[in-house]
């Protein structure tokens, strides 16, 4: 006995080395022998297993999977850990995948595990719920940094590493396998997509439910399904829950609940760019429902350009039949200006959109504006107030062709433009959009009832546009004509003319060329052609009236003009006007040709009418200096005038400058200074200068008939214009000092009337006889007015030429025949008042014309 009890220190020495043996020997074992064999079955790819160290606790080893040379799966060392009784019970207490890396390669649209998945996929007779059923359980999964690597043809690599550690409940199912009940656990995600997450599933007799929570740092996996063509950057966390129910029988999915936040999103897809600056106005997004029938929601998106807006989406969508259904609305608020507190513009869209299994789509949308404000868009510097408005559409589209048709009806709206508004009425604005082969054609339609300019006086009625272009734009290709037309456009009430235009897109250009036709009683046509290219915002217009013939018709009945005015002549006018880089330019040059002026109930006749226009620098309206404007006669009343000639240039649209002007009165010539003509000038003041105006003639106009004589007389008139008509004011004519002259009246009579009481009758006989034959040494003629006439005063300081049948008796004269006569020296003041009503009429109608202007 004491010898046996000496040995069994012995045993347990041979025993412990034959297990440290036998477990050294193990791993040896298994990987010569066993798992080789296992895993030469495997069928179309290469699995390789090794048994690193195996312990009455532990198993440590590495796993790898690879298939025509690519490894899928790399696992360099797992490790499980055991008890005897776990392992009796067929229970690990934990395993743990230390840094391997699992490859998916898409194919077909999806993503697989090359020797893995593929070979699963193949196994269709397997239930879906059994892969919750396994021979073993497990306590606890732990994964540290392990490696998923998405692999894409013609895309970078893109790699998730995760680690974590998930907790497993089973229950047993059969006397070999247990059921998977519960797990749960926390992860961290790094490289592509980094953050923190927690994860459960739980099972249940008819369905099982899954929970996801996640909030990332970095989104660089979203770049796989962003265009390179766009930009985004998301500041700060993005949170994510999602929890999912399935049908316990095939791990179908019955619902599925989805929410979350973006906290800052910066986002730019071709003009449009989206902003949420900071986490108080952060997107927030939810979706709700089963695979066939879901709700979602989407507030709130800030927008940044074309303008300024905030929207919230929501909506509902259906897949049944391989067709996808969507409807809800958009209700947005666009901000109206980039200022603090600035009004919105509330706005809601309905929309109804299909998507079929052969990739074919339809969009329907309308949308309405009720605002309580009135918004105000500012664009170029134009701000535009459109209190109401209506937009309905429909798009639809195939992978070969693609449609549009878009409808906007507005109420009544303003635009401002610097110190000018335009009021537009109802009106329809369409557009009809057409893809298909690379090549994009539109139509835009355009129906206004009426645009408005009240600080112009200016309507417009009926005004239509029809426009069709197709992309790419081939330089030398026509396409098919559009067109612009002007029913009507008013000037203070009187239709003035209309406009009709063909418009043709010819490459990045539009051509036009069209007519304006007068609407008053006499028709006038300019022709015109030019044009514009959108892209570059420009535009280039020549027109021209040849030659027509104009009477008075023409002008509107707005301007003033008396009815019994008759005008008649021939007009001819060319023009360019360009737009570019937001600035307008032109120029103008018009000419009226042999054209007459009467009136016959003032007895004016004004022939031969020619004169020259030319504006240089439009919209400036400041013409060229020394425009000449000639005129063949001018007749008002008695009066009458010659070859007169004007130099001027226009100043601006209210200012008419008058270098000089010229012309022939009665043998000789009356002319002016310098004169600026404003229509804001109540008043006129000028003098007109006359030069060897022949002293009979001048007296044959102011109504003394039968004279006869020679002499001329100079000086200056001046005249005043105003609503009274046009007055002379201390205006004088005198002869030339040393230089007389004769006048012979035939008919004293009048001259008779004009001279003041005189007391000898004897004088006043001899005075008027020696007129019928009279040389003067000097003259002078004065003019003023008083009411509708002119005071005319004549001085005359001379003698008879002859001596007449005259004498003195008692210091009195008187006519005898005795003696050689007399020829006494006399000095006349004669005074008359001449009704020009002609002269006076004329010129309140010249002030009347300039006032209305």
């Amino acid at each position: 006995m004491k010898s046996t009890f000496r040995s069994l220190p012995f045993y347990f020495l041979l025993a412990a080395i034959l297990v440290a043996s036998s477990l050294l020997l193990i791993p040896f074992f298994l990987n010569t022998f066993i798992l080789p064999r296992i895993l030469d079955k495997t069928v179309g790819a290469e699995y390789t297993a090794t048994i690193h160290r195996l312990t009455p606790f532990t198993l440590s080893g590495s796993f790898s999977v690879a298939e025509d040379a690519r490894h899928s799966v790399d696992i360099p060392l797992f490790k499980a850990t055991y008890s005897m009784s776990s392992l009796l019970n067929r229970r690990l207490l934990s395993l743990t995948i230390d840094h391997g890396t699992l490859h998916l390669f898409k194919r077909g649209g999806k993503f697989a595990i090359n020797g893995i998945t593929n070979k699963s996929s193949q196994s269709s007779s397997q239930e879906s719920g059994s892969l919750l059923i396994l021979p073993f359980m497990i306590d606890v999964l732990n994964i540290k940094q392990l490696g998923i690597v998405l692999h894409e043809q013609l895309r970078p690599d893109l790699r998730i590493t995760i680690s974590g550690q998930k907790k497993f409940s089973f229950k047993p199912s059969s006397a070999e396998t247990y059921q998977l009940e519960s797990f749960s656990g926390s992860f961290e995600l790094s490289d592509a997509l980094s953050g923190t997450g927690e994860f459960s599933f739980k099972t249940g007799d008819s369905e099982h439910s899954a929970t996801l929570k996640l909030q990332t740092v970095n989104q660089q996996i979203l770049d796989r399904f962003v265009s390179n063509r766009y930009s985004y950057t998301i500041n700060g966390p993005l949170s994510i829950l999602a929890a999912v129910r399935f049908n316990a029988t095939n791990m179908a999915v019955k619902s599925i609940d989805l929410q979350g936040k973006i906290p800052s999103l910066e986002a730019e897809f071709g003009p449009w760019s989206f902003t949420n600056p900071s986490d108080d106005r952060a997107i927030e997004y939810w979706l709700s429902g089963t695979p066939t029938d879901l709700s979602y929601s989407v507030q709130t998106i800030s927008m940044d350009s074309p303008f300024h807006a905030h929207a919230a989406i929501q909506g509902s969508a259906s897949f049944a039949d391989g067709i996808i259904r969507s409807e809800g609305n958009v209700i947005t608020n666009i901000e109206l200006k980039q200022q603090e507190e600035a009004p919105l513009f509330p706005l809601i869209i309905n929309f109804d959109t299909t998507i079929s299994a052969d990739r074919s789509w339809k969009l329907s949308f309308h949308a309405d504006s009720q605002p309580k404000v009135k918004p105000i868009l500012s664009s170029m510097n134009v701000n535009l107030e459109m209190p109401d408005f209506e937009m309905s559409g429909t798009l639809q589209g195939s992978p070969v062709r693609q449609e549009a048709v878009i409808k906007l009806t507005t109420k009544p709206f303003v635009m401002h433009e610097k110190n000018t508004e335009i009021f537009v009425a109802d009106a329809v604005w369409r557009t009809q959009l057409q893809r298909a082969a690379d090549t994009t054609s539109a139509n835009f339609f355009a129906d206004i009832t009426e645009a408005t300019l009240p600080s112009q006086d200016l309507l417009m009625e009926d005004i239509t546009l029809t426009l069709p272009v197709s992309f790419p734009r081939a330089e030398q290709k026509k396409h098919a004509a559009g067109s612009f037309s002007i029913a009507a456009t008013h000037f203070k009430k009187t239709p003035l003319f209309s406009i009709s235009a063909e418009l043709t897109q010819q490459g990045n250009s539009i051509l036009l060329s069209g007519t304006v036709r007068s609407l008053l009683e006499q028709s006038l046509k300019l022709h015109f052609d030019g044009s514009a290219n959108p892209e570059e915002k420009g535009a280039l217009v020549n027109w021209e009236i040849p030659g027509e013939s104009v009477s008075s018709s023409l002008l509107p009945q707005a301007l003033g003009i008396p009815q019994a005015l008759s005008i008649d002549g021939l007009i001819e006018a060319k023009g360019r006007f360009s737009y570019l880089k937001n600035k307008l330019s032109g120029s103008l040059q018009a000419a009226l040709r042999s054209s007459s002026i009467t009136h016959d109930e003032m007895n004016l006749s004004i022939e031969d009418i020619n004169c020259a226009l030319d504006l240089p620098s439009l919209p400036t309206l400041t013409s060229s200096p020394s425009q000449l404007c000639t005129i063949g006669s001018v007749g008002i009343g008695n009066l009458h005038f010659s070859d007169a000639l004007v130099a001027f240039r226009l100043e601006n649209a209210r200012t008419l400058f008058i270098e000089k002007s010229k012309l022939k009165w009665c043998q000789g010539t009356l002319e002016s200074g310098s004169l600026r003509l404003a229509l804001d000038d109540r008043e006129i003041d000028t003098t007109l200068y006359c030069n060897r105006v022949n002293f009979v003639d001048l007296l044959g106009q102011f109504g003394f008939e039968d004279i006869e004589g020679e002499g001329t007389l100079n000086g200056k008139l001046p005249i005043n214009l105003s609503k009274k008509g046009l007055h002379f004011d201390d205006g004088f004519l005198f002869s030339t000092p040393g230089s007389g002259g004769i006048v012979r009246f035939a008919n004293t009579e009048i001259l008779r009337q004009g001279i003041g009481t005189i007391s000898e009758t004897g004088y006043l006989n001899y005075a008027m006889t020696a007129l019928e034959d009279f040389a003067y040494n000097w003259t002078k003629l004065s003019f003023n007015s008083s009411g509708d006439e002119l005071l005319l005063s004549m001085e005359l300081d001379g003698k008879p030429r002859l001596p007449l049948p005259y004498g003195f008796k008692n210091g009195i004269m008187v006519e005898t025949d005795q003696g050689s006569g007399l020829q006494y020296p006399i000095r006349l003041d004669v005074n008359f008042r001449l009704p020009l009503t002609e002269l006076f009429e004329v010129g309140q109608n010249l002030q009347s014309l300039k006032e209305n202007l």
